[in-house]
């Protein structure tokens, strides 16, 4: 039917769908979440005092249950007045509104089946490779025209690339070594950080090292969901979360294949087979037909 599968149970997929009560779940079985408030329209200083806990830090502004699609989603944010412009948009979608802290990185779709990892997609973001002697401003200036999401940005430095550097400790002076590559902006799109769908395009599966996929389906056990996309931010997939100092963003219950074909560097794995393998179980030899 679609997307929808008959293999969780509908509470549990209303349950998932409170993203603060998830991300609690899951921090305290020990899995990294980015850190979060909750508030509504009356209760906006909670958000404010978050901030402040925080300078210098990008936000994240989400409806707090309910939606997919980045639907009422707004990052980037470093202001107040940023933020009140996102939690107008989040308000739409309802009552009560999430505010995250932004971690920069790659997103990643892990998908989970009784236990194991099946497949897992990334959103790849933009890499520039360094030549020794030019700094990372320098290289960016020098290829944005002929690298899509940098052309249109003031210079091709936009607040994702500022925060994505920033991250590794990097800043736009530095000087990668020959033959480097550098993550400068983990999202392609450019300057735009309101509702923006997340677009998985590369197949990351052999990518995925063995801590995050224990990671990945801890999460989903957490939550006791046989079947899940784990979206994960990270900068190095191949090490477990701990170590590359990414999050679990959210749980996905009935997660869209689409996320899984047509992908660049497709390993040619067919993760909706296993699916329906799960759903239909074949019969044992020898036993009658419908």
């Amino acid at each position: 039917n679609n997307y929808r599968v008959q293999l969780d149970d509908p509470v549990l997929l209303d349950l998932v769908g409170r993203k603060a009560l998830c991300a609690r779940f899951l921090a305290d079985r020990g899995l990294p979440v980015p850190e979060y408030e909750t508030f509504g329209l009356d209760t906006m200083t909670r958000a404010q005092r978050f901030m402040a806990r925080f300078p210098g830090a990008y936000f994240v502004v989400k409806p707090a249950t309910g939606t997919a699609a980045s639907r009422g989603v707004t990052t980037h944010i470093r202001t107040l007045r940023e933020c009140g412009r996102a939690v107008a948009l989040a308000s739409l979608y309802g009552p009560e509104i999430l505010i995250e802290r932004l971690i920069p990185g790659e997103s990643y779709r892990i998908l989970v089946l009784d236990g194991q990892v099946l497949h897992a997609s990334r959103r790849t973001g933009i890499r520039v490779t360094g030549d020794g002697s030019r700094t990372i401003r320098q290289l960016v200036q020098d290829h944005r025209i002929g690298v899509p999401g940098l052309a249109g940005t003031l210079q091709g430095f936009d607040r994702d690339v500022e925060a994505t550097l920033g991250a590794q400790g990097l800043s736009a002076d530095a000087v990668p070594s020959p033959g480097s590559e550098v993550l400068v902006k983990s999202s392609p799109a450019a300057g735009h950080h309101v509702e923006v769908c997340t677009v998985y395009d590369e197949d990351a599966t052999g990518l995925i090292g063995k801590g995050l996929r224990e990671e990945a389906v801890r999460a989903a056990q957490t939550l006791n969901l046989r079947f899940a996309g784990v979206d994960v931010i990270t900068l190095d997939p191949s090490v477990s979360l701990s170590r590359s100092r990414g999050v679990i963003n959210e749980l996905n219950t009935t997660p869209g294949l689409h996320h899984h074909y047509g992908l660049h560097h497709d390993s040619g794995l067919a993760p909706a087979i296993r699916v329906l393998q799960a759903l239909l179980p074949s019969e044992p030899a020898g036993s009658p037909g419908p």
